[in-house]
């Protein structure tokens, strides 16, 4: 089992700048554009407005019922 273990380059592996800065793109920049996109469409989001409404709707509703 110990040569199967035993490697003869035992140097850390060496990453090309691109390489680290597509993990970077990937774990960082894009989930932050992701959330960013995200919060955009939850301010847009118009059930604020529109939830007095849909109670009421929805009382009237079960009053018929």
């Amino acid at each position: 089992m110990d040569v199967l273990l035993r490697r003869e380059d035992c140097s850390p592996a060496v990453q090309a700048s691109s390489a680290i800065s597509a993990v970077n793109a990937v774990y960082i920049y894009v989930p932050l554009a992701l959330t960013a996109v995200s919060l955009i469409f939850i301010y847009l989001y118009k059930l604020y407005r529109e939830y007095d409404n849909i109670i009421k709707e929805l009382d009237e509703r079960k009053l018929e019922q």
